[in-house]
Parts: C-alpha cells; structure tokens; sequence
C-alpha cells in the first residue's frame, strides 16, 4: 500500500490527458479535481476503511497513467 502522501505528491506531479479510463466503467473527465477531491475525503476519514474505494481510484488513475 502507497502511504498517502507519497501518493498524493507522484499524482500531481504527474501530468495526464483530458479523460483518463481507469477501467471499463471509470472514465475521468477532470483529473485535477478528482485528485483533489478523493485526497481530501481521505485525509478527512484517515484509518475508516469505508472510503478504501476513493484510494482505490486513486491509485487506479497512477497505474493507468504509467500504460498510456
């Protein structure tokens, strides 16, 4: 598991295009705002595994990134 931080600093310093597909379901229309958004409910609710899905997202963008 990525520690959030480390996470948080890789995604914004990572550049990505317009929409990014993070699975067959997931298309990402604005990136910037999901990152911000999904980093601040985390940090909101640090330990509550009910919001493992908003990491889960996040590190899906990371690796999706590295593939195109």
């Amino acid at each position: 598991m990525i520690p959030l931080a480390r996470l948080e600093k890789e995604l914004k310093q990572m550049t990505f295009p317009e929409q990014v597909r993070i699975s067959k379901c997931e298309l990402i229309t604005n990136v910037p705002q999901m990152i911000d958004s999904h980093i601040k409910i985390l940090k909101g609710n640090p330990g509550n595994r009910l919001y493992l899905p908003y990491y889960d997202r996040l590190i899906l963008l990371r690796f999706a990134a590295d593939t195109e």
